[in-house]
């Protein structure tokens, strides 16, 4: 068995609908799995496990539901050891800048 890193998105949708736009989140998780096919299939489980609604500051339902794995990356580890590196990929400057700006 191998050792994945997954990296899925959520979205955040409201009932009834608000006028704020919609926020994102990317979770970026291990799982282990024979094949990169299996590491889909248990990311998407895994994800679909984290789905949660509550309702929001403003009365409204929140509900935050996956949207879909955004990639799985083969890990170059037999066992998971501090300093590990879990996930990584490229980015172009408006990504980083995007990435940079907090929420207000």
């Amino acid at each position: 068995m191998k050792w994945y890193g997954a990296s899925a998105f959520f979205e955040a949708q409201h009932v009834p609908p608000s006028s704020v736009p919609t926020l994102w989140e990317e979770k970026i998780f291990l799982v282990q799995a024979h094949s990169i096919d299996e590491a889909v299939e248990l990311a998407r489980e895994v994800s679909m496990r984290n789905e949660v609604s509550y309702e929001a500051a403003d009365g409204s339902m929140a509900h935050w539901k996956f949207s879909k794995i955004e990639r799985i990356n083969e890990l170059d580890f037999e066992t998971v050891a501090s300093g590990a590196e879990v996930f990584s990929r490229f980015l172009r400057v408006s990504e980083v800048e995007s990435l940079s700006t907090p929420f207000d």
